[in-house]
C-alpha cells in the first residue's frame, strides 16, 4: 500500500498529527517528541473547524504517532544527546518525502486549510 493510500484511510487526528510533523520537518525541527507535536497541532487547530477535531490531547497525539509509525509514514528516531527530562520519550521524524502526501491532504475537506498552510511554509 502506498503512503498516499495509507494517509487517505487515516483518522482525522492522524492526519492532523502527520501535518504537524510535516510542519516541523519543513522547519528542520525533527526528530521531535510528542509534546512538541502536540503544541504544533494545537497551534494549527485554528485552521480547522473546531467541532471537526474536538480537543486534541497529548495522549491522542501519542496514539496517532504510534499508528503513523506502524504504517510507515513517520519513524521513531534515535536522539544521541537527550536531556534527562526527555529521557525515554520517543522522538519522531518523517519516513518519506511528505510533499505528495501534504498535497493530497490539501484536497481533504477536513484538513485542507491546515495542509495548505504546511505546504506554503
Amino acid at each position: 500500500m502506498s503512503e498516499q493510500a495509507e494517509i487517505g484511510s487515516a483518522s482525522l487526528t492522524e492526519k492532523v498529527v502527520f501535518l504537524g510533523v510535516a510542519q516541523l520537518s519543513g522547519e528542520e525541527e525533527t526528530p521531535v517528541d510528542s509534546s512538541e507535536v502536540t503544541r504544533t497541532c494545537l497551534d494549527h487547530c485554528s485552521d480547522l473547524e473546531t467541532d471537526v477535531l474536538g480537543h486534541l490531547t497529548e495522549v491522542d497525539v501519542m496514539r496517532a504517532l504510534s499508528s503513523l509509525a506502524a504504517s510507515g509514514l513517520v519513524t521513531e528516531a534515535e536522539v544521541e544527546d537527550r536531556s534527562p527530562v526527555g529521557k525515554g520519550r520517543p522522538t519522531y521524524a518523517l519516513e518519506t518525502d511528505h510533499e505528495p502526501i501534504v498535497d493530497e491532504l490539501a484536497d481533504d475537506d477536513r484538513v485542507g486549510p491546515l495542509a495548505k498552510r504546511v505546504r506554503g511554509a
